[in-house]
């Protein structure tokens, strides 16, 4: 599913981004608003759809005192203009915190991910079921690629996430129990559905430590907690780790980020659990990055120690795209032919394109797969791409294992991405005009 004709390709491409942006330009108000201002009222060539394309800021664009004032009504307007489907039917009454928010969006159809950063603001995507159940498809048909493992739940399956809760990783998670875990063998970290208050209270003391604002009071919380919520994770990876120590022989499938797996690793070894022996199709997948952690530099080294006999697997993504895009045995990552990779400038205006041979930039997709929201994603992350066959034989467009950060790369951060402050007017003007016709 990787090596779609190249001939075809781009014109199934094209027209999918006029039947969606004809289709969900009416229903997303800030779409509608950017394509005004920019004079976009048909694709007729995919370049057409760049100055269209969201800065991922712009799913945080809401102030935010929304949250902790408890404004609710005001942060559903405000996600009423990046999500395309209307919030009539969101019972905001007695609404306690930013996660029962969520479970009233979830109750009216609004199937939400976030995620938080290190500012402690979360961001926020609508998704509706024919999102969550498509992308389950397709994850599960790339997972593992070139060789995923079957759809036919026989797998024992890990997963270092929360069994529940609004994180692509945890419906990544339930996608795959979905089709390919062993009824009675799937594992996860914990069953309590993640917290978005819980985590963004615990970003926000953390980069009040980090700066050195945090009070005596918010230090003896912050210390508190962490040894707290330890001692409960010890026994949880524990756990797994007896689990994946009996299932070693099997088939299995295990995923987890970066920090969570060297966690497990760490119990395995006080527990005594072999390196080594598990099963020639088993696939492990660790992911995410390690910035601000303390882990050795050859930690990939001693999970790949651990794992030994297991096929390890890897792909690039964002939460902002339907799926990742999977690596090749010749270490590159293969755009899967359903999404738009384009080459940015810095500030997201312009397209950099060579039809073969490395070209460097701001990453941006357009993946027509979402309902729920528009498809369209400037991203933070600086890459090399090459739209030509890869070495592997197959056809690009492929991007190379050497992703960073773009402000950290150019030094421009993401809110001077070009539309992410027209973006914002927008959501700022459409909720001044709906709150002064109340």
């Amino acid at each position: 599913m990787l090596a779609a004709d190249q001939t075809d390709l781009p014109l199934l491409q094209l027209a999918a981004a006029r039947e969606r942006f004809a289709e969900l330009r009416p229903q997303i108000r800030v779409l509608d608003q950017r394509a005004k201002d920019v004079g976009v009222s048909d694709i007729g060539k995919l370049d057409d759809l760049v100055p269209t394309l969201f800065a991922h800021t712009a799913y945080k664009s809401y102030p935010k005192s929304f949250v902790d004032k408890g404004q609710w009504d005001r942060l559903t307007l405000w996600f009423s203009t990046v999500s395309a489907a209307p919030m009539d039917g969101v019972d905001l009454d007695g609404v306690a915190d930013v996660d029962d928010w969520i479970t009233r969006l979830e109750a009216a159809g609004h199937f939400l991910f976030s995620s938080s950063g290190t500012s402690g603001k979360a961001s926020f995507i609508d998704q509706n079921q024919g999102d969550i159940d498509r992308i389950a498809d397709l994850l599960t048909r790339i997972w593992g690629w070139p060789s995923p493992p079957p759809r036919d739940n026989s797998r024992p399956l890990f997963s270092l996430t929360p069994s529940a809760g609004p994180a692509r990783l945890v419906y990544a998670f339930q996608a795959q129990a979905k089709y390919t875990g062993r009824p009675g063998a799937i594992y996860t970290l914990t069953d309590e559905p993640i917290r978005m208050a819980e985590l963004n209270r615990i970003m926000r003391l953390q980069q009040a430590l980090a700066s050195g604002r945090a009070t005596p009071d918010q230090v003896a919380e912050f210390e508190a907690g962490i040894a707290d919520r330890a001692g409960d994770m010890r026994e949880n990876y524990r756990r797994i780790a007896r689990a994946l120590d009996a299932h070693r022989r099997e088939p299995l499938v295990f995923h987890g980020s970066w920090p969570q797996v060297w966690s497990l690793l760490e119990v395995c070894r006080e527990l005594g659990i072999a390196e080594g022996g598990f099963h020639p199709d088993s696939i492990y997948l660790g992911s995410g990055g390690t910035k601000g952690l303390t882990l050795p530099g050859d930690y990939q080294e001693q999970v790949a120690r651990f794992f030994a006999g297991a096929r390890r697997y890897r792909g690039y993504g964002m939460s902002e795209t339907s799926t990742h895009s999977p690596v090749c045995a010749d270490g590159r990552f293969h755009v899967p032919p359903w999404l738009t990779l384009f080459i940015l400038d810095e500030t997201g205006e312009s397209v950099r394109y060579l039809p073969s041979g490395p070209v460097t930039g701001r990453a941006a997709y357009w993946d027509p797969v979402w309902d729920g929201h528009w498809g369209g994603t400037i991203s933070g992350d600086w890459i090399t791409a090459d739209y030509g066959r890869c070495s592997c034989g197959r056809p690009g467009p492929t991007v190379a294992d050497s992703i960073r950060r773009a402000k950290d790369v150019i030094g421009v951060d993401d809110d001077k991405i070009s539309c992410a402050g027209a973006i914002e007017a927008y959501v700022r003007g459409a909720i001044t005009t709906s709150v002064d016709r109340v």
